[in-house]
């Protein structure tokens, strides 16, 4: 059997949107597209890196982040001093952390999540509540935002 060739769309983000499995591979093909900071594609791929980046998207002014192990619902158990939560379909993310960790910057985040299929858009989020336990609220289902 050949494996099929599957062509993913790069040059905008709508919610549902998978892509491949790979996060620097998907953060590289939105550099060539969306003109993301290429300078930051180290910051992707690595098993145990954090796969977060700040101020890396076409305007320098959101973060890019891919949540390789989501948890859904309202689970507790932190696995390496910290935790992500999608709730409410996706309309809501619940960041934990070790207080050692602290808050977080108040950057709004362009979200994709792990799945068995690929990294899934979840949206663009905004910063509601910082410290150990963070929340972020979808603003967005698209990039760019219009």
């Amino acid at each position: 059997m050949y494996k099929q060739s599957i062509k993913y769309n790069y040059s905008c983000i709508v919610r549902g949107s998978v892509y491949e499995t790979n996060s620097r591979t998907v953060y590289e093909s939105f550099c060539d597209t969306l003109k993301w900071d290429r300078d930051k594609a180290n910051q992707f791929g690595r098993q145990g890196t954090p796969l977060y980046a700040e101020n890396c998207d076409t305007n320098r002014e959101l973060a890019v982040w891919f949540i390789s192990n989501p948890k859904y619902g309202d689970t507790d158990v932190m696995q390496n001093n910290h935790i992500n939560l999608i709730k409410h379909n996706g309309d809501e993310i619940v960041e934990k952390v070790a207080p050692f960790i602290g808050s977080s910057r108040d950057t709004g985040r362009i979200t994709f999540v792990k799945t068995k299929r690929g990294y899934e858009f979840l949206g663009v989020y905004k910063l509601v509540q910082n410290g150990t336990t963070r929340i972020y609220k979808r603003i967005s289902d698209k990039y760019p935002i219009k």
